[in-house]
């Protein structure tokens, strides 16, 4: 049987009376066993929380959270049956009996939300539950004999499952549900996670105080690792870097780092407590590990990634068993921008892009015309354009969370729920500017006056509504496309008896461009005057 299971997890709520959602910080639920079978749930980013708790009609031995941070599932041994807490509202809104399903001791929900796989230990076999409407979809049967853990890979398309008995982890086809694979890893592996490049499964054996290390490549052990005694759960970063190992017998934290597959850190948590769960915020900077009572009284500590070092405290009353920890889904933020085109520069202001929780934390923008792409942690920028044409500029943003267009997934509950709605995209059309422009200046001695006539071609793009003649940056004259293609300049000499010379009709080259202007009021780059010599 599963060792200690009675799992946490990480939600988000709005207050200390409210529910949770996507839009709120992140929180914890632990799975409280005492006088009353609860999940009871706190803000991580309050420094004194106080748990709600959302009875439950019997002890959770594992849960499992829904990709959009909507709803928790738990499984309740004792009722052979899974519970579903709508974390919105904090109540419970279903109990779902799993048929022949003795036992359920642990549950993954797939990276896209639509099934839970629940391991039923005791008699062998695994339910697979349709979220959406609630109901058992398919009920699979061996080879395994004592299904004790559960992680689905980052792509949907297996599930890693551990066979306490025999020692191995089986592969299986989430879509047909066969088993193709049988790995040999340590003595009794009861817990499982996947690095969310989809590469590897980490696997604590729980007799062999051990973790195993499967290449998911050719679905062999490709390290062993010795932590703790008696590993009985793990945590992957999001950000693929640390693997924390929770050991019950030895009451301590194993940090290992995953390229060098070497043990980094050991955090002593004291004899009194009994660590059963792990998990990691969706930022990457903090582990929450949940521990069970020995001697003293239940709590919840946070860990910094960084220094391994002790953040954080939530105390439980006495009596209280809190076994294991998960955290709720970062939702993906939202990229939004506008864009203003003068004289081929783009002027691009993502200002109202939004995140459900937290604040923007960087902007990637690519602006479509073979540039390299520039990210940014501010939502101005501006880009100037060599040439006209249609170009596709798209704005993906990532928010303080690390949450941005892809999911972040390491087994049975989506850290950060990335998605479309991160990027954006519109295209913009700069003007193309007229391919020749000429100009011949002529100086009137009797009047002392110059003057500089123009010509030009005109602009290959559609919906052109005017030319701009502009010296220096200053508009000169604004000729309306219907009339003709060329316009006389009235100049000022630099002295009374201008000669015109070669000097001076340079000057006017460098001085004076044209740029066509759309419907849209989006003028293009400028092309320079060109005089005779």
């Amino acid at each position: 049987m599963k060792y200690s299971i009675v799992f946490s997890l990480a939600v988000m709520v709005f207050s200390c009376v409210m529910g949770v959602g996507s839009a709120s910080p992140p929180a914890a639920v632990v799975a409280e066993s005492d006088d009353v079978e609860a999940l009871s749930i706190f803000d991580i980013t309050v420094a004194s929380p106080t748990p709600i708790q959302v009875v439950l009609p019997a002890m959770s031995t594992a849960i499992a959270i829904t990709p959009n941070a909507h709803e928790a599932w738990t499984c309740m041994g004792g009722l052979n049956s899974v519970a579903v807490v709508d974390l919105t509202t904090n109540t419970l809104i279903s109990t779902i009996a799993i048929p022949v399903g003795f036992n359920p001791v642990d549950i993954a929900i797939t990276p896209d939300g639509t099934q839970a796989w629940v391991c039923n230990e005791s008699v062998a076999s695994i339910t697979v539950i349709n979220t959406a409407n609630k109901t058992v979809s398919a009920t699979i049967t061996g080879p395994f004999n004592s299904p004790d853990a559960v992680a689905i890979t980052p792509d949907g398309k297996h599930a890693l499952v551990c066979n306490l008995a025999t020692a191995q982890v089986y592969v299986i086809d989430v879509a047909t549900h066969a088993a193709s694979v049988a790995i040999n890893v340590g003595s009794h592996p009861d817990a499982i996670a996947v690095t969310p490049d989809g590469k590897q499964a980490w696997v604590c054996n729980l007799s062999d105080s051990t973790v195993s290390v499967i290449d998911l490549s050719t679905y062999a052990v490709s390290a062993t690792i010795g932590v703790g005694t008696s590993p009985n759960a793990l945590a992957i970063a999001p950000d693929n870097t640390q693997v924390w190992v929770s050991n019950n017998g030895s009451q301590t934290l194993s940090v290992i780092d995953i390229a060098s597959k070497t043990v980094i850190g050991t955090i002593s948590l004291g004899a009194s407590l009994s660590p059963e769960g792990i998990a990691m915020t969706p930022n990457n900077t903090t582990a929450w590990e949940a521990n069970g009572v020995v001697t003293s009284v239940a709590n919840v500590q946070a860990y910094s990634r960084s220094s391994q070092s002790l953040t954080r405290t939530v105390s439980y009353p006495s009596g209280v068993q809190l076994l294991s920890i998960a955290i709720t889904p970062d939702q993906a933020p939202t990229a939004q921008f506008t864009a203003s085109i003068n004289r081929g520069v783009g002027a691009f202001d993502a200002s109202a892009s939004s995140s459900p929780y937290g604040t923007i934390a960087s902007y990637r923008w690519n602006f479509g015309d073979g540039t390299p792409v520039q990210t940014v942690t501010t939502p101005q920028i501006s880009h100037t354009y060599a040439s006209g044409g249609t170009f596709t500029v798209t704005l993906t943003v990532t928010n303080s969370q690390g949450t941005s267009t892809t999911q972040t997934f390491t087994g049975q509950t989506v850290s950060n729920n990335g998605g479309p709605s991160a990027q954006t995209s519109q295209q913009i059309v700069i003007p193309k500017s007229p391919s020749k422009f000429k100009g011949k200046p002529k100086f009137y001695h009797h009047h002392k006056k110059l003057f500089l006539k123009t010509w030009w071609t005109p602009s290959h793009s559609s919906n052109i509504m005017s030319y701009i003649i502009a010296g220096y940056d200053k508009t000169r004259a604004t000729i309306p496309v219907k009339h003709k293609r060329s316009y006389t300049l009235r100049l000022h000499p630099h002295f009374p008896h201008h000669s015109l010379s070669k000097k001076y009709k340079r000057y006017l080259q460098h001085k004076y461009t044209i740029q066509a202007v759309n419907g849209s009021g989006a003028s293009g780059p400028g092309t320079r005057l060109h005089v005779d010599q």
